[in-house]
């Protein structure tokens, strides 16, 4: 039943469309309609700019701590939580309140994993910026930082629940950007940085 609970609560927060709130509020044209459709924090940089990608990026990374620190004060069991920061991924990705579509899963990941699994986020971030910056292009950075957090899950020896967590999240990442490795292998991926006109 905890399970369960957990599972449809974090599924619900982290389905919260953050970036298409905040466009709203500051007035901003519906990010679904602006450059890829995404809802993530890319996205609105390109749409609306730099500080409302940040409270887009900080609300998304929020949508995944709170509800796994609020589920380990509640219950501290490997399994529940997996599941639950699974569940609020798949609701960032998945969004209930967008007829199940949603974002790309990287920033509410980040906040789902640094509650399971800190040292192995951490480094998977780092070399994220490492891509990022090598590249200037996020779906590189993104894609690559999915990759290794089930690699550096395992050494630190988490509990086997939160490394096949991390395997299903990166897959999740992988699948979410399906559009953008089409693009990249095309060579048409847009390196990182806004548009000339706002949204």
């Amino acid at each position: 039943m905890r399970l369960i609970l957990g599972s449809i609560t974090c599924f619900l927060i982290g389905g919260i469309p953050s970036g298409l709130i905040i466009g709203r509020i500051l007035g901003g044209s519906n990010l679904r309609t602006y450059g890829s459709g995404n809802i993530g924090a890319t996205n609105a940089l390109r749409a609306y700019g730099v500080y409302p990608a940040l409270m887009t990026l900080t609300f998304d990374i929020i949508k995944g701590i709170i509800p796994l620190i609020l589920i380990k004060i509640w219950n501290p069991n490997a399994l529940l939580m997996a599941c639950c920061g699974m569940s609020a991924i798949l609701g960032h990705d998945f969004s209930p309140y967008l007829k199940f579509n949603g974002g790309k899963g990287v920033a509410t990941s980040l906040g789902v994993f640094l509650v399971l699994s800190p040292k192995a986020i951490l480094i998977s971030f780092l070399f994220w910026m490492l891509l990022l910056a090598i590249f200037k292009i996020v779906s590189i950075a993104s894609i690559g930082a999915g990759i290794l957090l089930p690699l550096v899950i395992y050494p630190f020896g988490y509990p086997v629940e939160i490394f096949f967590a991390g395997i299903l999240a990166c897959l999740l990442i992988m699948l979410r950007h399906k559009d953008n490795i089409r693009r990249l292998i095309r060579g048409e991926e847009k390196r990182l940085g806004r548009d000339k006109s706002k949204a």
